[in-house]
């Protein structure tokens, strides 16, 4: 893995050196959590001070340094004055770093243009239950008044009766005996 420290001076000293007055970053962190987006520049309107964090996959050793440099500047030039959107002074300074520098600074990046692969998304059911009698499968991904107290619903397409099933959720649901139970007899 690459220092991103390291990378973020540079890509600090590149801003300063064409005369771009920034604002006041008091933390840059990687960001493990992250999957679709490469950086993030959060602003304290009390202190007017900027926290920065970068996704930890572009600073593979495999990615590329250019396109490692354009995120780091992109976000960078967030902290500058009248430059947290896309629009107008973000984007003037992001025109002006292109003209004058090597990088090519945009809106958005993919992970191609790192040259790393895009990390696998498993899709994490929660919550899976069927109907014991037409087999029909309803997900849930969180936890709701349905997943609660599922003894209290009947399947939309049949009328049958709802079971959680354990093998397939990612979740346990706590107890297998509802306390209260509105389903009356059919």
């Amino acid at each position: 893995m690459k220092n991103y420290m390291e990378m973020f001076n540079k890509a600090m000293d590149v801003v300063h050196d064409l005369g771009i007055e920034t604002g006041n970053i008091v933390d840059v962190k990687l960001n493990y959590r992250a999957k679709n987006r490469f950086g993030q520049c959060r602003r304290n309107n009390v202190t007017n001070t900027y926290s920065l964090n970068f996704n930890h996959l572009i600073f593979a050793d495999e990615a590329d340094d250019d396109a490692i440099m354009n995120v780091l500047i992109h976000e960078i030039l967030h902290t500058c004055e009248g430059g947290m959107t896309h629009k107008g002074e973000w984007k003037r300074l992001a025109n002006y770093v292109n003209a004058n520098t090597k990088y090519n600074i945009t809106r958005c990046n993919s992970y191609e243009n790192f040259g790393i692969e895009k990390p696998k998304r498993e899709k994490k059911h929660n919550y899976v239950f069927y109907c014991e009698d037409c087999g029909q499968t309803f997900i849930r991904e969180r936890s709701s008044k349905f997943t609660k107290n599922y003894h209290a619903y009947r399947c939309g397409k049949c009328g049958g009766e709802l079971r959680f099933n354990a093998e397939k959720s990612n979740y346990q649901i706590l107890t297998s005996n509802p306390r209260y139970s509105y389903v009356e007899n059919r």
